[in-house]
C-alpha cells in the first residue's frame, strides 16, 4: 500500500503499538510477571516490545492486546480496504472535492474505534489529524500528536503526511513560523507526488503571510509546475494566485500581468468564484501602476469582496475625490464597529482621514489601535499603506516617538521582514 511491502501496513509502526501497549497494561492494573503467566509470554520479551527494544510480532501483539480485552484487528483483506479507502481519500482532498472527503472520512471514522489497535492504527490517526482541520473541526486525537516521539518508526510516507497534517493545523491557528517548519519538514521526504506539491503551495502561502514575497513567488511557481504535471488545474490557479500577488507586491508589473491574461484564457467566467479573483488582481495591479479609474471599474463588478479590496476601494475613491467616498466610508464603518472590528475600523478611520492637515480625535484613537495591533494586518501593500498614513499623521502631530515606530516597520517593509520579528 505505501510502496514498501506487500502488507497493508508499515512493519515499523509495530513498534509504536508495543510501547502504547504498556500504557494499556498499567491502565488496567497488570504487571509483566502476570500478563506473561496469563499470556505464555515470558516478561524479559513483554518488556522488551513495551520498551521498543525489539519489534513484536502481529500475532504477538493480538496476543497481547486480547489478554487485555481489547481488540487488535489483523484481517489482511479487511485492513487492505480501509488502506484503499485512505488513498481515496487522500487523492480526494488533493482535488478538493470536500463530498467525497466527508464520504470516505465518515466511512472510516465509523471503523475508527475497532481499530484502534490494529497494524493500521497509525494510518488512521494521521487522517484524523488531517481532516478534522480541513472541515473546520477541532476535535484531533492526542494521539495523533503523540506520534512525534515515533517517528523514527513511521514509514516515508506517514513521516511527510504526519508533517502535512501538523502544518495544516498550525497554519489555520496562525502559527505560520511553525507551520512553516512542518512542511518544510514534509518536502525533505519526498521529491515528487502530490503531498510534496501541496506543501509547496502552503510554503508559499505562508511566505507570503510573512510579507516574504520574492520566497512566495519562488515556491509558489514550483509548486504550479507540478500541479500542471499533475494536471490539478484548480490548485495550479490557486499557486498562480500566490506568483501574482507577489509579483505585484515586489513591483515585477510585466510578470503579474502575463500570469493575469493566461489564466483569463484559462477561466473565461467558468469559475466565477475564481473569476472574480482574478479580476481583484486586475484592480491590485491597476492601483500600483496609478491606474486608479480601471482599478475602481475591476473592483465594482466584483459582487462579494474581501475587507482589504473594499478599503483599497475606500483608499482609491478619496485619491480620486469620487463622490462615492462618503458612501462606502459609512457602510464600511456601519458593517465594521469599533466594538467588533477595533483595529479594522481604526484602518477604515486611517484611510478616510488620511488627508487631514490637523490633528483629528478620531485619528489620534486610530493610530493607538493599529500600533498596538499591527500584527493582525495580513496584507503587505494595505499595510504599507497604514504605515504611510500613520506616519505623515505623526509628522502633523509632531510626535517623533510615533513616527520613529512607523519608520521602523517601513523599512522592514521594505526589505521584505518579518514585521513581528
Amino acid at each position: 500500500m505505501n510502496g514498501e511491502s506487500f502488507k497493508p501496513y508499515h512493519e515499523d509502526n509495530l513498534f509504536i503499538l508495543g510501547r502504547w501497549f504498556s500504557r494499556e497494561r498499567k491502565h488496567r492494573g497488570y504487571s509483566t510477571r502476570g500478563l506473561s503467566r496469563a499470556s505464555n509470554i515470558t516478561p524479559s520479551l513483554i518488556s522488551d516490545i513495551e520498551n521498543q527494544k525489539v519489534r513484536p510480532h502481529i500475532e504477538t501483539l493480538q496476543q497481547l492486546y486480547g489478554h487485555l480485552k481489547l481488540s487488535f484487528i489483523t484481517e489482511m483483506d479487511r485492513l487492505a480496504a480501509i488502506q484503499e479507502n485512505i488513498l481515496s481519500l487522500y487523492y480526494a482532498i488533493y482535488d478538493q472535492n470536500l463530498d467525497t472527503v466527508k464520504t470516505f472520512y465518515s466511512g472510516i471514522k465509523a471503523q475508527s474505534e475497532v481499530l484502534k489497535y490494529s497494524p493500521i492504527t497509525i494510518d488512521i490517526l494521521i487522517i484524523e489529524g488531517l481532516i478534522p482541520t480541513l472541515l473546520q473541526d477541532q476535535t484531533i486525537p492526542p494521539a495523533f500528536y503523540a506520534l512525534k516521539n515515533h517517528l523514527p518508526y513511521l514509514s516515508t510516507i506517514q513521516k511527510e503526511r504526519f508533517f502535512i497534517s501538523l502544518g495544516y493545523q498550525q497554519f489555520k491557528e496562525a502559527n505560520y513560523d511553525e507551520a512553516l517548519a512542518s512542511f518544510m519538514q514534509a518536502i525533505s521526504f519526498n521529491r515528487e507526488g502530490r503531498g510534496y506539491t501541496a506543501s509547496l503551495e502552503m510554503i508559499a502561502a505562508i511566505y507570503s503571510k510573512q510579507f516574504k514575497p520574492l520566497l512566495a513567488i519562488e515556491y509558489a511557481s514550483r509548486a504550479s509546475k507540478m500541479y500542471a504535471k499533475w494536471s490539478n488545474i484548480i490548485r495550479k490557479i490557486q499557486s498562480d494566485f500566490i506568483q501574482i500577488k507577489g509579483y505585484i507586491e515586489t513591483n515585477q508589473f510585466a510578470q503579474a500581468e502575463s500570469l493575469i491574461r493566461n489564466l483569463s484564457y484559462v477561466l473565461v467566467e467558468s469559475d466565477q468564484r475564481q473569476w472574480y479573483e482574478l479580476k481583484a488582481f486586475e484592480a491590485y495591479l491597476a492601483y500600483k501602476k496609478g491606474l486608479h479609474q480601471e482599478a475602481i471599474q475591476n473592483i465594482e463588478i466584483i459582487p462579494v469582496r474581501h475587507v482589504y479590496l473594499d478599503l483599497l476601494l475606500l483608499h482609491v475613491y478619496i485619491q480620486t475625490e469620487n463622490e462615492k467616498a462618503q458612501t462606502h466610508y459609512v457602510s464600511l464603518i456601519t458593517n465594521h464597529p469599533a466594538s467588533t472590528y477595533p483595529v479594522l475600523n481604526a484602518i477604515i478611520q486611517l484611510i478616510q482621514h488620511q488627508k487631514t492637515k490637523v490633528p483629528h480625535p478620531l485619528m489620534d484613537e486610530a493610530v493607538e489601535v493599529v500600533l498596538n495591533h499591527i500584527h493582525q494586518i495580513d496584507e503587505y501593500d494595505g499595510l504599507k499603506e497604514v504605515v504611510a498614513i500613520g506616519a505623515h499623521y505623526a509628522v502633523i502631530k509632531n510626535d517623533i516617538k510615533s513616527l520613529e515606530k512607523w519608520f521602523k516597520l517601513n523599512h522592514k517593509l521594505l526589505n521584505f521582514s518579518n514585521i513581528f520579528a
